[in-house]
């Protein structure tokens, strides 16, 4: 710093003082006024990316981190920092290649391997994501953090067995760890032993565990217990878990009958569509409930040589959202007024944002299940497109939804009476859209599929205008990555074994009365 002038020395000094006391701000206008004296200094430049990036202004702090980099190509410092503002910034394709350039500058920082993990994990590319973290373990073999994140990676890829590892290795060490605990059971393939069972219930009532923890074990040793076939021992747990975790939650059950309402209305008269009917037949758009079998169709189909399959994208409902905004109103609200022109730019948006998963094959799968709701709208949108709704008996849907504690949307599943409400919603929409657009949506039912696995997927390949493909009876042995929590069990075979509801007897008889369905003598 002995190149600075005296003033610029000066405020390079005040501003030291001001990031030292947390005042970022009141450190950025000091810097900015030094840098109309020296304006490519890297010291000052560098100062001024961390003030920045301290007050949230993400993308100003990574143009002054490449400023600096501009004066000190080969700092892996400087870009482990660049990549840190443009992840946070939301670039994370670039906060990647910032983070991969920190690594090869520096291959021996453990950090940057880690933080190259974190946003490797951010662009869904979990082979190098697990790759980077295998790298940083080398360094740090026992961050128990970092081999809990490699178990999910690994998890995703379907190499359970690893993951397992992984996450035995970390409990040898540290056996309260409900970071590690919970993922374990979520793996579905582990066959958990007494030992194990027993373990979790003593975590499980450890005084002083933070409630979101053991709420996230409840939902674990829940179904660990109905693994180990103690039926009336995981009713209790999930229960009470259920409740737990129905407490920190808003949910208000008739807003969806309200917009289910509302839907039905707008489309119940004929309405207009993108004029190009073939718009969209590379889509096949799946929907349904959760748990209801979803990720198997997408796990078959993608299988086939010619399908992408591209998970749970959130790609539709941004589009619709966006335009909610742009016209300031809901959906059913705006759908009446929308013109041929209208539903066509729409749904060239979706299929530019969706444009990736067509790089390598030429259809690909949108399962974004809440999209029931938006059937008319996608329809209107993509005329070309193919509609999936996937189906399994409504109690075990609901209590398979029962047993999971959801990252987020699923609002509804922690209570029988309004888990049982949005089903039903859910439903007279469901067949609202095959009344009023008779032929356009393929029911697949779980059940059917599995007990006559070939002869379904045949009729579901048809439907989809795709050859036959001995590829798709083999769907568990495909490589791709999966994300939701049936990661583990689409990696095996058919399991014609796999109801569980009527393990629980009379126990589950408040949700069947719920449903609407007949309570059974058992």
């Amino acid at each position: 710093m002995h190149d600075l002038p005296r003033d610029a020395l000066d405020l390079l000094r005040r501003a030291e003082v001001c990031l030292e006391r947390g005042e970022f701000v009141v450190a950025s206008d000091v810097l900015e006024r030094a840098l109309t004296l020296m304006p490519d200094h890297p010291e000052l430049l560098r100062r001024q990316a961390v003030a920045l990036h301290m007050q949230g202004r993400f993308r100003e702090a990574a143009t002054a981190w490449q400023r600096v980099l501009r004066v000190r190509p080969d700092d892996a410092t400087m870009y482990n920092n660049l990549g840190s503002a443009l992840g946070a910034a939301g670039d994370m394709p670039g906060a990647v290649a910032a983070l991969r350039r920190a690594c090869e500058l520096a291959p021996q920082r453990a950090n940057y391997w880690y933080n190259l993990a974190k946003a490797l994990e951010g662009i869904a590319d979990a082979a190098e994501a697990c790759m980077a973290l295998t790298r940083f373990l080398e360094l740090e073999p026992e961050d128990a953090e970092a081999r809990i994140l490699r178990a999910d990676s690994l998890k995703t890829l379907g190499r359970l067995k690893e993951a397992e590892a992984d996450l035995r290795h970390v409990l040898a060490r540290h056996p309260d760890s409900i970071e590690a605990w919970t993922p374990l059971v979520n793996l579905k393939a582990v066959r958990l032993s007494e030992h194990d069972l027993a373990e979790i219930r003593r975590v499980h009532l450890l005084p002083g565990i933070k409630e979101d923890y053991r709420i996230s074990l409840g939902f674990a040793y829940g179904q660990a217990l109905e693994a180990n076939r103690r039926y009336a021992e995981a009713f209790e747990v999930l229960v009470e878990t259920n409740a737990a975790k129905r407490r920190h939650i808003q949910w208000d059950p008739a807003r969806t009958s309200r917009f289910v309402d509302d839907t039905m209305q707008a489309f119940a008269q004929p309405s207009l569509q993108a004029p190009d009917s073939n718009r969209g037949q590379e889509v096949i758009l799946l929907f349904g409930m959760p748990r209801s079998g979803s990720t198997l169709i997408e796990q078959i189909l993608s299988a086939h040589p010619r399908v992408e399959g591209s998970g749970e994208i959130s790609d539709l409902g941004v589009v619709l959202y966006e335009e909610s905004v742009r016209r300031g109103m809901d959906i059913p609200q705006w759908t009446p007024m929308a013109t041929a022109e209208d539903w066509a730019r729409l749904g060239n948006t979706y299929l530019e944002r969706t444009a990736r998963w067509r790089r390598q094959r030429p259809i690909f799968t949108d399962k974004e299940l809440g999209k029931w709701q938006l059937v008319g709208a996608a329809r209107a949108m993509l005329p070309g497109a193919r509609f999936i709704h996937c189906r399994r008996d409504p109690v075990e849907t609901c209590w398979s939804c029962f047993k999971h504690e959801f990252k987020a949307d699923q609002l509804y599943s922690y209570d029988f009476r309004e888990l049982a409400a949005y089903w039903r919603d859910y439903d007279r929409l469901v067949h609202f859209w095959q009344a009023r657009y008779p032929g356009l949506i393929y029911d697949y039912v779980y059940e059917d599929l599995v007990e006559r696995p070939e002869a379904e997927i045949r009729r579901l390949l048809d439907f989809c205008d795709l050859p036959f493909d001995p590829a798709c009876l083999r769907f568990h042995e495909v490589d791709r990555d999966v994300r939701t929590a049936s990661a583990g069990q689409v990696r095996q075979p058919l399991n014609q074994n796999s109801a569980q509801s009527g393990h629980y007897g009379a126990l589950l008889d408040p949700l069947r009365s719920a449903l609407g369905l007949p309570v059974i003598a058992f």
